[in-house]
């Protein structure tokens, strides 16, 4: 009666769904998915539900998959390997239906994901694209407009990251190697500058003003800075307006995510916009097409950017 199969007389289907009411009755979805093989449930795996690029993403995600009849098991794994790879052993013995991993700090090797038949991971490369789908930003590209365009407003940039060796970041300092060397400006050891990712507000900065100095007594003219998020785009902000240098007289700014943080400081944030209503889209599509078992015409997928033009350019 319940699954509306078999032939019941109306009346016994009546007293029947009475009588679930009556008693409340929930019927066991583990055990339905064991029989079913399908548990209508997604696993998501994110780094950092801090950072407001992934927390919109993962709403988005969330949102799409619930109007499609699947609810989801969204995993925090604070950016560790360990804590990762718990999630992922359990999320398999929950007999999940399918798997959206977003970002991390490395390439996904294939062990870990092997157990999944449907995955499809965003801006983190699995280690065999013919096998898994991805979908994710165009950094590369994001990172040469950023950069082109402080080379317009007359400044030699320099690109400010947290260290990482997540793939985004990479193909990020590569499109910003890649657009000074097309304007035959030379990297010196001011052209690249990494931070320690800390909690500590107030060291950063410190870090970042030291930082400063030896741009202004190196560099001529306005400075020019790419920060590779809009949280550490703010942070330079911030420490440079505790210099009293003016931005964007002395310093010139170009962040990334287009973070609602970039509209809540003075000046406006100038950053590269992510696309998160076209990333949630995709991946959906493509997983919910995978499961299926339809034929995926395009298993990679990059989803273009845009430059936010704003008051720190």
């Amino acid at each position: 009666v319940i699954n509306n199969k078999g032939r019941v007389s109306e009346q016994n289907r009546k007293k029947i769904l009475q009588i679930v009411e009556k008693y409340h009755y929930e019927r066991n979805s583990f055990a339905r998915a064991l029989r079913l093989q399908q548990s209508n449930t997604i696993g998501i795996i994110t780094p950092n539900l801090n950072n407001s690029f992934f927390s919109n993403l993962v709403e988005n995600i969330e949102k799409i998959l619930f109007s499609n009849g699947f609810i989801t098991v969204i995993c925090d794994t604070s950016i560790d390997s360990k804590r990762e790879g718990q999630y992922l052993k359990k999320l398999k013995s929950q007999q999940v239906d399918g798997l959206i991993v977003i970002s991390g700090s490395q390439t996904f090797e294939d062990n870990q994901i092997s157990n999944f038949k449907h995955v499809v991971c965003i801006d983190r490369e699995p280690e065999d694209i013919q096998k898994y789908c991805y979908v994710g930003s165009n950094h590369y590209s994001g990172a040469r407009i950023a950069t082109q365009e402080l080379i317009k407003k007359g400044t030699v940039p320099s690109l400010f990251m947290y260290e990482s060796d997540s793939s985004p970041i990479k193909e990020r300092i590569k499109g910003f190697r890649d657009t000074l060397k097309e304007n035959s400006l030379i990297e010196d050891n001011l052209s690249l500058i990494s931070l320690e990712q800390t909690l500590d507000v107030d060291k950063t900065r410190f870090k970042i003003r030291k930082y400063l100095r030896s741009l202004l007594n190196k560099r001529q003219g306005p400075l020019g800075i790419f920060a590779t998020s809009d949280t550490l785009a703010v942070d330079i902000l911030l420490a440079a307006k505790s210099i009293n240098l003016n931005v964007p007289n002395d310093v010139r700014i170009v962040g990334f995510d287009d973070a609602p943080i970039a509209r809540y400081c003075s000046p406006e944030l100038t950053t590269i916009r992510q696309n998160i209503q076209s990333i949630s889209e995709e991946a959906v599509e493509i997983l919910i097409s995978s499961l299926q078992g339809k034929q995926l015409k395009n298993r990679y997928k990059k989803i273009e950017v845009e430059l936010i033009d704003r008051g720190t350019l």
